[in-house]
This record gives C-alpha cells, structure tokens and sequence, in this order.
C-alpha cells in the first residue's frame, strides 16, 4: 500500500542512499506520524528497493501484531520459550522478535553487504528493551540501517529521538483519500458509503482498508452506518433503534472511528458546536459514565 506522503519518502531514500555512500553519521530513521497512514509501507518499500533479493536474509521487520492479537504487542528485551512465537485466532503463527537478538542481527554481515531492521510502532518497546536499543544507535555499524515508526516522538525517550533523523508523515487529504479508495475498489459503487468511510478513515488509507475488511466479513455493515448517518439527526427516530445500531458498531470495534468521522465532517462544514459536543464525548467515554447514554447524547445532531 504505498500512496501519499512522497515527498517524505522521497527525503528518506536521499537520506539513506546518502549514508551508503559516505557511512557518516546517523543510521537511525524515525518516521513520525499517525497510525495508519502508510509510514511502515513507505519503509519495505524503500528496503526491497535497497536490497534487491537479498530481503529475506538481510531485513528484519519487528511487526505490531497488536491489532490481530486484540491488545498490546509488546517488545521486551528477550523473550522466553513460551511468547517466541505469536498464534492468531485462525491458527496461523508467526516468529516474536526481542531487541537482544535485534542487536545480535545487527552485528552479524548481510549477504547484500547491507543489513535493514524496521520497527513498527517503536512506543512498544519496554523499559529495559528501548535502553538496549539505546546502546545499538549509540555506536552506529557500517550500512546497517535502523528504520522505527511512531506516531508522535513524545512517546519515545528523548535520548532515541536525538540519536534519529526525524521525517514526519501526514494524513493524506480528502482527495487522495478517494483516489486511494478509488484504487482499492472501495465503496466504488456506493458514493454514500465511500464519503462516510472517507471522513472516518481521518485521511489515514490503513484505517480505510481495516474498514474495508469489515465490510467483507460484515455485509451489514454498511447497512448500519448508512442507517446510523440518517437516524441520529432525527429527533422522532426510535432511541431503541439508535442504541441498537451503536451496539452494532461498538462489536466491531469502530464506534471511535465513526465519531472521529463526524467530527470532521461537523468540522468541515462550519457545524463547530456539534464537533465540540462529538470531542466531549470522546472523553466521556474514557470516565465511567453509562457508554449508550453517552453515545446518544454526544452523537445526536
């Protein structure tokens, strides 16, 4: 999935062509900037591209399985027998990396001449993981290249940050968002549904294709949202019918989005009270306070 953002793309392949060429420097690479917007994409391309066929021996991704495993996947120091390998709910499994034996790679030769680690989501490392990794940036080795993603560097240690080249990464614009829909067939026949999942995506193209997904495993589910843009407005629609169609979409995990959604959308169209009222509920949420009863009061127009 590489669309948007070239510019920074293009900043970090100048960056690390640069430092095969001179070996001088920095080899740490931050790519800054919300989920789902493409960072970690951008990132194997630029790898594949480098490496050529060599990616399978010389590229190590330490992938955020937090979303499949439905909390947070963690990076520790080591791991022991028991967490070496992940295991979704399908039955598939894949190999857990630790930052010792990061580091180990690091230090072994590639056969490209080159060696790549990427880390997604690098706010997941533990304590003692992100002091290790710390000593690795320190002391940088020839052409080995440290690529880590994050969505805001406020989240990491500032002695990480000040040892990366920091290249921000932006939500994509309404127009290349529907280009990008455009290019994955979505919403493709349903201008309606397309608009909707648009200003949920929040111009972030890896929300609009976890979307997608739910729409194939949940037919229904472009029924509701329609359903929902319609209903909530309208003060003589059923209250029952409302709070049934938010439980719908709270079991699949999307209501968030779906208020980020109208958020923008009131924002976009001067209706500012209406996207203070939807933040409000955001936070609301967070407190212990009755989730329908909030809903309703933070989502009704």
């Amino acid at each position: 999935m590489i669309f948007g953002n070239l510019e920074a793309a293009k900043t970090l392949k100048t960056y690390i062509s640069n430092k095969i060429e001179t070996w001088k420097g920095v080899q740490f690479f931050l790519l800054v900037g919300p989920e789902g917007i493409g960072k970690s994409a951008h990132a194997q391309e630029l790898i594949k591209e480098f490496l050529w066929g060599y990616g399978y021996s010389d590229f190590l991704y330490l992938q955020d399985y937090s979303y499949q495993m439905g909390k947070n996947h963690n990076i520790p120091i080591e791991l022991n027998s028991s967490n070496s390998t992940i295991e979704f709910q399908e039955g598939s499994k894949r190999e857990n990396f630790w930052i010792r034996e990061t580091n180990l790679r690091l230090q072994q030769s590639g056969f490209s001449g080159k060696k790549f680690v990427l880390i997604e989501n690098m706010q997941r490392m533990l304590g003692p993981a992100m002091n290790a990794f710390l000593k690795t940036v320190e002391e940088p080795l020839k052409d080995r290249f440290i690529l880590a993603t994050v969505p805001h560097q406020s989240m990491l240690l500032d002695t990480i940050v000040s040892r990366a080249i920091v290249i921000h990464f932006d939500p994509l614009s309404i127009s290349e968002m529907q280009q990008f829909a455009q290019q994955e067939q979505i919403g493709t026949t349903d201008k309606e549904l397309q608009d909707i999942l648009i200003a949920m995506a929040m111009g972030k193209p890896g929300m609009l294709l976890k979307m997608h997904q739910q729409l194939t495993l949940n037919p229904e589910f472009a029924d509701t949202l329609k359903s929902l843009i319609q209903l909530l407005p309208n003060p003589h629609a059923p209250l029952n019918k409302k709070r049934q169609l938010l439980k719908k979409l709270s079991e699949i995990w999307l209501i968030d989005a779906f208020i980020d959604g109208r958020i923008a959308y009131a924002s976009q169209h001067n209706h500012f009270l209406n996207a203070e009222k939807r933040l409000n509920t955001k936070k609301l949420m967070q407190a212990n306070v009755n989730q329908e009863n909030v809903l309703l009061y933070g989502l009704l127009d």
